[in-house]
């Protein structure tokens, strides 16, 4: 249409004119769920039909407004403005415009705007205020479900249109059809989003907690990040050195990615700089930029080539937040959108914290780790098997502790191996001397053990094979062991001891018995010995303890006054394996320095069932992945579908960081995971024993989050004796008919 002024009756539209247009926007309101896409459609709608001007302001969940505009053909008005709009909020606050239509939900109107206060205007803007020309203006509350939820603006710019109480009434009656619409989709997109960001977290969980590989890890978690919260994802480490490095960068363009390494390289981060990055990780607090204007651009540029770099990356929005844990500042993470035109607000900013927090918790845990773990314990850990075999029937604890006394490995080792008949077989061993030499022979040692046994060897032939091969070797090495071969379907076993310390079993009732067997040398010391095997059996419940001399020799004290007290700490330590392993090492391995090495295996058969799991595991990130495994396959039994598998092990992963991080803090501890399937349901808890700290920090707590989303009953039980977060879940195939 064409005809601009206002109509004969005092109207801009007649009826007829104004129900073809309600009809035109319910059909484009209809269209789309997407709310920034709904929100930019009702800015379009009314021009130039209605209005040469609107404006939707939408209250956001945090309190500040959003608003989009359906923009002016001269960019030089537009700007204008947007810059009288800020101006006017600024005078005017929540007493006149759309700031006080929002809070009173009362329309304002004014039919001509000579009869308005005018803002101050400088006096280089009066030529293009004048060019600008507004006529009138109303504003009108959107309102959904008895809620105000934002103001729609119309403003005319045309001689001889004005608004009237007509136009007022009409506006309203849209404003409530645009209100619904708007809030329909702003309910959409925030369940959507809520929905992806659950995935996300638990995603970069799973991802934080699978690895100590720092870099790596941290550079698979920014790459998430750009899959779906930001364009760019960088994050910054501060070493021990105290350098600031970046740890990783991701965009979806790897010609990108290049190009902003190269942009750092050139224009490294100033530490001194007084805001971004460098101020961020100085003092622990988040920085939000909603909108990046080219002002801030200028004054952050070191140069001209710099300013144009910059102004070609696009950036829209950014989100600095802190790597923080244990009260340090480890480094921060930027987040930062450009070409998708994405604006980041306060709830963002809640959730990059949480992401982050996440990540130096994962960033903390990975340099205790190595700190606590010097060249040799790495060496250890590529000797000694990476993890026990998953048996069923059979459950497994295994410890080692490397002599304080010692800069390097000894050679002391143990090994679970399962084999082709389904018996698995068990060894421990104690190579003689210290030392990157002594942990070279006991790779060669448990190496060639493991061919003979895995070549279909019993336990007496692979002894007797491994005595003669050690005597080929350069050196005159030598080794005690114990091998044992487990019937893991009837509990009988075979073992050969070489001149080791006597393996020990306790029952059920608690009482322990030494297994010396028919004793032979050690391997090593003289050619073409026997090694007999002796006969037992294993009853479920029972525990079979390996372990080397080190936990029982005693400078001045008798080798047997070491063993009998053994016996009494295992007659005493708690029935869970990984707990029983701990109560044996802090009673005899307590001391400060250790003259040599310990190791200590335990071995338990146990009934599999599928109405009942548990399993106990350290309070370390790295027992999650052992945990998923375990859960899975216990699940499997439950006739758990896929995805409740997938939903049930992604909550009892998010319980169990939690306990690792809230119940203990650094210290070694323990904590069980139980799980029984009753009357349909599958009922899961983690139980820890140390002392609950409440989470700090703001924006925590979206672990708990995520398991009540994931389950269907979540229960949190505290005492003096630790936490207990109990979970259940339906599972469709036990459902009734």
């Amino acid at each position: 249409m064409t005809e601009q002024t206002t109509h004969e009756s005092g109207r801009v539209l007649d009826p007829q004119r104004a129900l073809a247009f309600l009809a035109q926007a319910s059909a484009v309101l209809a269209r789309s769920l997407d709310y920034e896409r709904t929100l930019a459609e009702v800015a379009q709608l009314a021009v130039p039909e209605f209005s040469d001007w609107c404006a939707v302001d939408v209250v956001q969940p945090d309190g500040s407004l959003r608003q989009i505009s359906s923009g002016h053909p001269d960019p030089r008005l537009e700007k204008l403005l947007m810059e009288l709009r800020r101006r006017y909020r600024e005078e005017k606050g929540r007493t006149e415009g759309a700031m006080s239509v929002i809070a009173t939900g009362r329309a304002e109107l004014r039919p001509d705007v000579k009869d308005a206060p005018r803002i101050q205007i400088p006096r280089e803007e009066e030529d293009l205020y004048d060019e600008l020309a507004p006529r009138s203006y109303m504003i009108v509350p959107l309102t959904a479900r008895g809620r105000t939820i934002g103001a729609l603006t119309f403003l005319s710019t045309i001689e001889g249109r004005h608004y009237g109480e007509a136009d007022l009434d009409f506006a309203q009656h849209l404003a409530r059809r645009f209100g619904l619409a708007v809030d329909n989709a702003r309910l959409y997109q925030e369940a959507q989003n809520a929905r992806d960001r659950l995935s996300f977290m638990a995603r970069a969980s799973e991802l934080l907690s699978a690895s100590l590989e720092l870099d790596e890890t941290l550079q698979q978690v920014a790459m998430l990040a750009v899959s779906s919260l930001a364009d760019w994802c960088a994050i910054e480490l501060r070493d021990d050195d105290g350098t600031l490095r970046n740890a990783a960068i991701a965009h979806v363009d790897p010609e990108r990615v290049r190009m902003a390494a190269a942009l750092r390289e050139r224009y490294p981060i100033d530490e001194d700089d007084p805001s971004g990055v460098p101020n961020v990780i100085r003092t622990g607090r988040s920085e939000l930029y909603p909108e990046i204007a080219d002002e801030l651009l200028v004054r952050g540029a070191r140069d001209e080539e710099h300013l144009l770099l910059l102004r070609s990356v696009g950036l829209k929005s950014v989100l600095i937040v802190p790597l923080t844990a244990r009260g340090r500042t480890l480094g921060a993470i930027t987040l930062v959108s450009a070409e998708s035109g994405r604006q980041y607000g306060v709830e963002d900013l809640r959730f990059a914290e949480e992401l982050a927090h996440r990540a130096a918790v994962a960033v903390d845990n990975s340099r205790l780790y190595s700190r606590e773990h010097n060249a040799a314990v790495t060496l250890q850990q590529s000797l000694l098997p990476r993890q026990l075999p998953e048996v069923p029937g059979v459950e497994f604890a295994a410890r080692y502790l490397p002599a304080t006394s010692e800069l390097d490995v000894g050679g002391d080792w143990y090994d679970a191996i399962q084999l082709s008949d389904g018996s698995v077989g068990v060894a421990i061993g104690d190579v003689v001397g210290h030392g990157v030499e002594a942990a070279a022979v006991m790779g060669q040692f448990r190496n060639a053990l493991r061919a003979y046994v895995l070549d279909g060897r019993g336990p007496d032939a692979a002894v007797e094979r491994l005595n003669r091969l050690t005597r080929t070797f350069d050196q005159n090495d030598m080794a005690t062991l114990v091998y044992v071969v487990l019937d893991t379907a009837t509990g009988g076993f075979r073992f050969v001891r070489a001149g080791h310390p006597p393996p020990l079993i306790r029952d059920i009732q608690g009482n322990v018995e030494q297994l010396n067997g028919q004793g032979a040398l050690p391997v090593g010391v003289a050619p073409n010995v026997r090694y007999p095997a002796t006969s037992m059996k294993l009853e479920p419940g029972s525990t079979l303890l390996l372990y080397t001399d080190g936990l029982v020799e005693r400078r001045g004290e008798p080798l047997e006054d070491g063993i009998a007290k053994l016996e009494r700490v295992l007659a005493d330590a708690p029935e869970p394996l990984e707990e029983l392993c701990d109560h044996v090492l802090s009673a005899l391995a307590a001391e400060d320095e250790r003259d040599d090495d310990i190791a200590l295996l335990a071995v338990r058969p146990i009934e599999l069932q599928a109405e009942r799991f548990h399993t106990t595991l350290r309070a370390d990130p790295t027992e999650l992945s052992r945990l998923r495994r375990l859960l899975m396959r216990w699940l499997r039994l439950t006739q758990a579908t896929a995805q409740e598998i997938y939903d049930i092990t992604i909550a009892a992963g998010e319980a169990c960081a939690n306990a690792i991080e809230h119940a203990y803090g650094a210290r070694t501890a323990r904590f069980d995971v139980e799980g029984a399937v009753k009357d349909g349901f599958l009922c899961l808890s983690v139980r820890d024993y140390g002392s609950w700290r409440a989470p700090r920090g703001e924006h925590r707590g979206r672990g708990l989050q995520l398991i009540e989303a994931l389950m269907e009953d979540v229960e949190i039980v505290r005492g003096d004796r630790g936490t207990e977060v109990r979970m259940r879940r339906r599972l469709s195939a036990l459902e009734g008919p």
